[in-house]
């Protein structure tokens, strides 16, 4: 979540944005799939912008999910488990559920569970 992660998070996420694409079967020339690249590529996009990109294609994007927990102690993994739960239970429904939620609120939001996984 450090901003001097941006440019590797930015390519995570275009990296998943591809991968979803395969997942699915969705073509990745549809309009919303290039916005959401180019959104990514935007060196004007804030960080939490980018994040908050960055934890919604992990909250879809199964092997990205996969990669992150293998890559990680048996400890680590039990509590990525129950970091991607909340995610997907809990903070990215509500966050498209209430208008007043923006990028900054999601991010925060991600980071308090993440810590509390």
């Amino acid at each position: 979540m450090l901003s001097q992660n941006e440019k590797i998070v930015r390519k995570f996420c275009a990296d998943s944005l591809e991968r979803i694409c395969e997942e699915y079967e969705i073509d990745i020339n549809i309009p919303t799939f290039k916005k959401l690249r180019d959104f990514a590529a935007d060196s004007e996009q804030s960080n939490n912008s980018i994040l908050a990109l960055f934890f919604l294609c992990m909250d879809i994007d199964i092997r990205f999910k996969q990669m992150m927990v293998s890559a990680e102690s048996d400890s680590m993994q039990h509590k990525l488990t129950g970091f991607f739960s909340r995610l997907r239970s809990n903070v990215i429904p509500t966050f498209f559920c209430e208008e007043h939620i923006d990028a900054d609120e999601l991010v925060s939001q991600v980071y308090e569970n993440y810590l509390l996984a």
